[in-house]
């Protein structure tokens, strides 16, 4: 037997031969471990921005031509947190392209409603914004926008939602309603703090409706001015 024969070789036919361009079987493995065992790749924020401004471009036609909503430095910084919480923490931890559209769609539409809101507390005196996306020490939550109605004596939290309505937004919502009433700072003495999920027009059947809570409402977008400019409470 000669020294560079090998026994039980035999000519690889075509089908067997490694491919250029075709990884192996062991290389597609390991893609796979790196895929399902390490944390998501983030995207930079220059992805961040572009995609929350294409989000922001979908909403606009929700606001009168008069209100332009815009992406702030702030609104990146906060898109590349909840996204890694949402693939972390939730179902689409594997789906990584739809967890970046859904965090912008969500926030995009969050500057639609604060564009909205600030309008009118700059055109209403009875108005005042006291917080936007405050987020609480020690708390896992973050509250939209909190407005001040001083005619009705009232602190109202708006709350976005791009999504059809389900239970657990009343919920999330109504604890933080609890939460604002323990903060006199920003209260002012209000005795009544109210909740108002904001929905997409598509989303919701009516344009407003009541929930399971009597201080908790949905309604739409284009309905947000008439609720907060109403003379009495709707509840």
């Amino acid at each position: 037997m000669r020294p560079d024969h090998q026994p039980n070789s035999r000519p690889l036919d075509q089908d067997e031969r490694p491919c250029a361009v075709c990884p192996s079987r062991q290389q597609r493995n390991g893609r796979a471990k790196r895929r399902t065992s390490g944390s998501p790749s983030l995207p930079s924020r220059r992805t961040f921005s572009t995609i929350l401004e294409q989000e922001l471009a979908n909403l606009c036609s929700e606001l009168p031509a008069s209100i332009c909503a815009t992406i702030e430095r702030t609104d990146v910084d906060f898109a590349r947190e909840t996204f890694v919480r949402r693939v972390t923490r939730r179902q689409d931890q594997h789906n990584y392209s739809r967890a970046l559209r859904q965090t912008a769609a969500g926030i995009a539409w969050e500057r639609t409603l604060s564009a909205r809101v600030r309008h009118l507390a700059e055109t209403h005196d009875e108005l005042n914004l006291i917080a936007e996306r405050w987020q609480p020490t020690r708390a896992a939550m973050d509250l939209d926008l909190i407005l001040e109605d001083r005619r009705k004596s009232v602190i109202w939290i708006l709350d976005a939602k791009l999504a059809s309505p389900h239970d657990d937004q009343v919920r999330s919502v109504r604890d933080q309603i609890r939460l604002l009433n323990r903060q006199s700072h920003l209260t002012h003495g209000c005795p009544t703090v109210i909740g108002l999920i904001v929905h997409h027009r598509r989303q919701l059947h009516a344009r407003h409706q009541a929930t399971m809570y009597p201080h908790i409402l949905r309604c739409t977008l284009q309905e947000v001015g008439d609720l907060l400019l109403a003379r009495q409470l709707p509840i």
